[in-house]
């Protein structure tokens, strides 16, 4: 029986946002953009990730649709969010 991914109640009510823990190498149902934690400082765009191949510390979303995880092991992961509209002129 595989594990239910666990959910953070704050953020489901947040419109637009999609978000599980996934507990141990649970494989997620759609698609999710990664990169391979290297302890460095590139940051990459998610949209330009289509595997795991890609070594990078942080990944950036532009795009609405598009999901990113973070596999750790020694680090804590950090999800910065903004609003549509939130720092544009």
């Amino acid at each position: 029986m595989t594990p239910a991914p666990l959910l953070h109640a704050p953020w489901t009510a947040i419109p637009g946002l999609t978000h599980a823990f996934l507990p141990g190498r649970v494989e997620p149902a759609a698609p999710v953009r990664v990169a391979r934690q290297v302890h460095g400082t590139r940051i990459v765009t998610a949209e330009t990730t289509h595997d795991s191949s890609v070594e990078a510390d942080g990944l950036v979303v532009a795009a609405p649709g598009v999901r990113v995880g973070v596999v750790t092991a020694d680090c804590a992961p950090i999800c910065w969010s903004s609003c549509p509209g939130e720092g544009t002129s």
